[in-house]
């Protein structure tokens, strides 16, 4: 995907042997602005997110790499959060996420549903509101390699800034 941001309204499937990737390149999430992003806008208020279609689903010997994905209209006050099913779900063995960036996921990555060998997340900066990552399904060899969990991606996005502004006014 060149640079941009792409509005997702509804879920993707990643096919066996195709890798999803975006303008990152590798390593290098911190240009939310000026990078590729995902803008999802459907799912929201799922009453059952742990089942529900994720909103990337990898086939076997399938992955994303470089981009962003972000919830433009979840709310930063925990009060008026809403649900959305896992942003990704593997389906199967040698699945991979690389050089992501998640924006407010309620639920971030599951390879827990399905079994999902010799899965692979490296390099993923993220705030998610629920549940992070699951591993599960009797799932061997996976590798999960520099990851931060943290507030800081709503701040580089300028989703603070936009709300802390909103809030102000109101």
């Amino acid at each position: 995907l060149p640079q941009g941001h792409y509005r997702i309204t509804s879920p993707l499937v990643i096919p066996t042997g195709v890798e999803l990737r975006g303008s990152y390149g590798s390593g290098k999430m911190r240009a939310f602005k000026e990078g590729c992003a995902l803008e999802v806008y459907c799912g929201k208020g799922t009453i059952a997110p742990e089942t529900d279609t994720a909103l990337i689903t990898l086939q076997e010997r399938s992955g994303i790499r470089g981009f962003t994905i972000s919830h433009p209209e979840q709310s930063f006050d925990v009060e008026k959060l809403v649900s959305y099913p896992y942003t990704i779900r593997g389906n199967g063995s040698n699945v991979w996420v690389m050089d992501i960036d998640l924006l407010n996921s309620t639920y971030g990555i599951d390879f827990a549903t399905n079994r999902c060998d010799n899965h692979l997340v490296r390099g993923m900066w993220a705030t998610t509101l629920y549940k992070g990552i699951t591993v599960g399904a009797n799932s061997y060899g996976g590798k999960l390699e520099r990851i931060a969990f943290s507030v800081g991606t709503y701040w580089e996005s300028g989703r603070y800034v936009a709300f802390e502004t909103q809030e102000a006014k109101t």
